[in-house]
């Protein structure tokens, strides 16, 4: 009898555990995915689209990949390549960038790496947080669209979510 109910207080709680994760994970944000770069508003209004500009961020569960091209005023072109690790919560965005490669002009510069911390909102479908590792650019996620930057103070870029 002793058994029987040590099982069901077991099972119970093992429930409870699953069920309150649930919880949490559905509860927990999420940029996951591959977004392409549609559209790039420089701070003077001009748009770059491709093929003057090209770009993809995927987000996995723990890393973010960058790879962005864009064709400069002689017509070369350069880009910038990051990989980092982050993590997501409701409360913070932290990443690490443990690769970041920028070629603009005649030689690769492997740029310093960085880590930071960001605070993050979460409204609705609306996820809000800033890049620590690129100047805190603000990043707003919604559905399948994403943005980086300030328009007229910084570049403004416009993702879509492929996958």
């Amino acid at each position: 009898m002793k058994t029987r109910r040590l099982i069901c207080a077991v099972l119970v709680c093992v429930l409870a555990g699953v069920v309150a994760f649930s919880a949490w994970a559905a509860d927990a944000p999420s940029v996951q995915g591959t977004w392409k770069l549609v559209s790039r508003t420089l701070p003077d209004g001009s748009v770059l689209k491709e093929p003057d500009v090209i770009g993809f961020t995927t987000y996995t569960k723990d890393k973010r990949d960058v790879l962005f091209v864009v064709k400069g005023d002689d017509g070369n072109y350069g880009g910038l390549i990051i990989r980092s690790k982050y993590s997501l919560t409701e409360k913070a965005y932290t990443e690490e960038n443990l690769a970041f490669l920028k070629n603009f002009g005649a030689k690769t510069i492997e740029v310093p790496l960085k880590k930071g911390t960001s605070p993050v909102t979460v409204k609705g479908g609306r996820i809000g947080f800033a890049l620590p590792t690129a100047g805190n650019s603000p990043v707003v996620v919604e559905g399948d669209s994403m943005t980086v930057g300030v328009k007229g103070k910084e570049p403004f870029d416009v993702y879509k979510k492929v996958k």
